[in-house]
């Protein structure tokens, strides 16, 4: 099983929360920094893996970026939802 831990604790704008998924995800160059690029770039790599993704940190992110901190977990939920409805990749969220 693959595993990654996003930890988002230190996270003060959009831009840090992109630069901590893009290298805790290790997604490719082309990962354009929002939640369709986002979506676009799990839904390409995760599937046909076993993978553990755990979520540090979203819920202590400032006021001022907690709704985006939001919305990135909704992306998240999304694709695993794709994904554990195809018959060779689970995807598991372990908030800590």
């Amino acid at each position: 099983m693959d595993t990654y831990v996003i930890d988002v604790s230190n996270a003060k704008n959009r831009n840090d929360l992109h630069d901590i998924l893009s290298e805790s995800l290790d997604l490719p160059p082309y990962y354009g920094r929002n939640l369709d690029a986002l979506y676009d770039c799990l839904s390409d790599l995760l599937p046909g893996h076993q993978t553990l993704l755990c979520l540090k940190g979203f819920s202590s992110l400032p006021d001022e970026i907690s709704a985006y901190g939001k919305r990135i977990l909704s992306v998240i939920g999304l694709v695993e939802a794709e994904i554990n409805s195809a018959a060779d990749s689970v995807l598991l969220l372990q908030y800590v």
